[in-house]
């Protein structure tokens, strides 16, 4: 395993009394941070998508000439299908939906400054339908298809958008040994480092995300659209309480990446820098798992992470608040928010992206934001959402609408932990903000947002621990 900057720096600065010298250490390490970010004023704009959830499986007849191809050839095999639409609520996206999207992205925004992808690349069950229509169910030839299907998603975000910065992270389907499977320093995280290393590249060096990401599974580069800034990727199923170490040595490595990113916060504040973190599964309590396990008001409190890493990642983001500036994850598949409000202060917030698979009964969507390219501050997104997904034939027929516009629905003119603590406490209050945030909660097909359930989730929003989240969701009120 390679040794990192923070494995050498923190037992020599543990050791030394010398508090000039270990100053000047991090000062140095922490130059290479200052100067980031394309150096162009204005306004910014970068698109955002999340749990894809890719399913080469929806038309069984191809499977096998897929395995048998290279993956350059998927997509004019993956044309010849005659199931031309959208796929259907319960379902992961098939190529047409795949496409759809994509092509709606470019339309919207054709030049981004940067794309951020939530991850879940791979649909559901992967490797129970691969074996379900392969003819060879070996474990070498179901890894060869699954590092085919990520080729082939490179390539189809490589051909819409061919110099664009692209900045992955992992989700919890992502992964050729099951799902929440982690492999650090495995040949799945080397091949994904690999395949996207150019498409990140693009916004400046491939070293740090080539250090990093295929130990880990996670990276810090810079960002290439704000002086200043970095894009800090985690890989969250490394905290996740079903994760699974399929490497050969079993090790829990998330206090490992935990460590790896209270360090890169740390250079980061050195060099008066700011950061933008994206993972997938968001800190905080889990509402579904926990409505749907009942026992919330007796201590059966489901949380998302890990206790430990949980708390850890908490402290960690709360330490760092001044230097997190956005944070952005997935995995619940919902257009949604988290707000950091420990003590009655809003600390930090983390977006959640709803996502392009309709398999939770949401409509497929993705959002594009706007923000400052001097102060980096974000100051809008819109959601965009497959309005005729049910009825849609094919492509050409596929109608992407704008859903909303977070400034203009919520009368707010920035998107930052100030703006959502003001938002929040009228969202609890006001019954027209709620219905409107109802209304987009599932992209426009409605949700867990009645009764009880509208109330776990307002409570998920503002309480990111279990106890905090009890008692406002046990309270008369």
């Amino acid at each position: 395993m390679r040794y990192l900057p923070w494995r050498i720096c923190n037992p020599i600065c543990n050791r030394m009394r010398l508090p000039v010298i270990v100053l000047l250490l991090a000062f140095l390490v922490a130059l290479p941070l200052v100067a980031s970010g394309s150096g162009k004023s204005g306004e910014g704009s970068f698109l955002i998508v999340s749990d894809l959830h890719f399913d080469p499986f929806a038309d069984p007849s191809l499977v096998n000439r897929l395995a048998s191809a290279d993956y350059r050839q998927w997509e004019q095999i993956l044309e010849s299908s005659g199931r031309s639409g959208m796929g259907s609520y319960g379902r992961d996206a098939p190529y047409p939906l795949l496409k759809s999207a994509l092509e709606a992205m470019r339309d919207r925004d054709p030049a981004p400054d940067l794309i951020l992808f939530g991850g879940d690349f791979l649909a559901h069950d992967f490797r129970g339908q691969y074996d379900k229509y392969a003819h060879d169910k070996s474990d070498a030839a179901y890894r060869l298809f699954v590092e085919k299907t990520i080729r082939f998603l490179a390539l189809m975000f490589d051909s819409r958008f061919p110099s664009v910065p692209i900045m992955p992270t992992l989700g919890n389907n992502d992964a050729d040994c099951g799902d929440y499977g982690v492999a650090p320093g495995g040949a799945f995280l080397k091949m994904f480092a690999d395949v996207w290393a150019p498409l990140v590249a693009r916004g400046g060096s491939p070293a740090p995300f080539l250090d990093t990401f295929p130990v880990g599974g996670y990276y810090n580069v810079a960002n290439p659209a704000i002086k200043g800034y970095r894009i800090i990727a985690l890989n969250a199923n490394l905290f996740s309480p079903k994760a699974r170490n399929c490497g050969p040595d079993g090790d829990d490595h998330g206090t490992e990446e935990l460590g790896w990113l209270d360090w890169n916060l740390y250079r980061t504040r050195l060099g008066n820098g700011k950061a933008w973190v994206i993972y997938h599964e968001p800190v905080g309590v889990d509402v579904y798992s926990s409505l749907t396990g009942g026992g919330i008001c007796h201590g059966k409190v489901t949380m998302m992470l890990k206790d430990n890493y949980g708390a850890m990642l908490l402290q960690t983001l709360e330490k760092n608040a001044r230097v997190v500036s956005a944070s952005f994850a997935g995995h619940t598949h919902m257009d949604d928010f988290r707000l950091d409000l420990k003590g009655g202060e809003p600390k930090f917030f983390t977006h959640i992206t709803p996502s392009v698979s309709p398999v939770f009964g949401n409509n497929p969507a993705f959002q594009r934001f706007i923000f400052d390219r001097d102060s980096g501050t974000i100051r809008d997104f819109s959601t965009y959402v497959l309005a005729n997904f049910a009825t849609a034939r094919n492509v050409s027929d596929a109608r992407w609408e704008m859903e909303y516009d977070f400034a203009k629905t919520y009368g707010r003119k920035e998107y930052t932990t100030t703006a959502l603590n003001s938002l929040y406490a009228e969202l609890l209050e006001q019954k027209a903000l709620r219905d409107s945030f109802i209304r987009y909660y599932a992209s426009g097909t409605g949700g867990i947002t009645t009764g009880e359930n509208l109330k776990a989730l307002l409570c998920g929003i503002g309480n990111m621990d279990a106890d905090s989240f009890a008692a406002c969701y046990c309270s008369e009120k």
